[in-house]
């Protein structure tokens, strides 16, 4: 499944909001961090209870409800999520009568908001006829503090605190912050595949040493995955001292 699918984190509760719809579906959001710094993105745990008198089907991934954003001035926007990394798969879970499933997704586009001020994210399942708010704060901008979360984020994916979370999380950050610990991250034998296309996508010489600096040693998916990168970027690039240690990583004549 793609870092960007459906990710199990463990958050601790923080800010709730709730809405009952009218067949019995009660959703319940939560957010162990109801004040973000600008540019980070926002983590949501969502809980549907099933008041109804029969079982019911959700879908398992961030992507699946429909999202918007609310301003304090009431302006609504639709948020659309990114195009997923890699293969995107999602799944159904029931819930039965009386019972409830919790669900832990991201909000990237939550991370390209630039006002600062108080905001609702408003989640609903169509399918379900169900929808929940969540209140939260958006902090002006601070590099330092956006620095630390992102540090925080990468911490949490070496210790497992966020496994399958934190990478997607860091992908959404400034490069300028996040690209040393997306070149960690890759190194790492479980985290692979997101690291590397977001450092392909900034491309700068930054990101494209590090590609080429950990593409002798990687063994397996990892090396095949930075082949592939490399290749990319020796396509799209101009000539230049790049494109050249791009192809001496891979053996190509100059």
């Amino acid at each position: 499944m793609s870092e960007t699918c459906l990710v199990l984190v463990a958050l601790a509760i923080g800010l709730t909001c709730s809405a009952v719809a009218a067949d019995g579906i009660v959703l319940t959001l939560h957010t162990d961090r109801p004040e973000l710094v600008m540019g980070e993105p926002l983590l949501v745990e969502l809980t549907a209870l099933n008041a109804t008198d029969e079982e019911v089907l959700i879908r398992t991934d961030g992507e699946a409800p429909n999202r918007f954003l609310i301003a304090g001035d009431g302006t609504r926007t639709p948020l659309i999520p990114p195009e997923p990394v890699g293969s995107s798969l999602y799944f159904y879970d029931k819930i039965p009568v009386g019972s409830n499933k919790t669900l832990r997704f991201l909000v990237p586009e939550i991370a390209e908001v630039k006002r600062p001020g108080e905001y609702r994210l408003l989640v609903e399942y169509e399918d379900l006829h169900a929808s929940g708010e969540l209140k939260f704060a958006v902090k002006p901008y601070n590099q330092g503090a956006l620095r630390a979360r992102t540090a925080e984020l990468y911490r949490a994916v070496v210790t497992g605190a966020e496994y399958g979370f934190g990478p997607s999380a860091i992908m959404t950050i400034e490069p300028a912050i996040a690209k040393p610990f997306l070149c960690d991250l890759m190194k790492l034998t479980r985290s692979t595949a997101a690291p590397v296309y977001r450092l392909e996508q900034i491309g700068d010489e930054e990101s494209i040493q590090c590609l080429i600096g950990a593409f002798p040693t990687a063994k397996g998916d990892l090396r095949d995955i930075l082949t592939g990168a490399l290749l990319r970027l020796l396509k799209d690039l101009p000539d230049g001292p790049s494109k050249e240690n791009i192809k001496r990583a891979l053996g190509q004549p100059l």
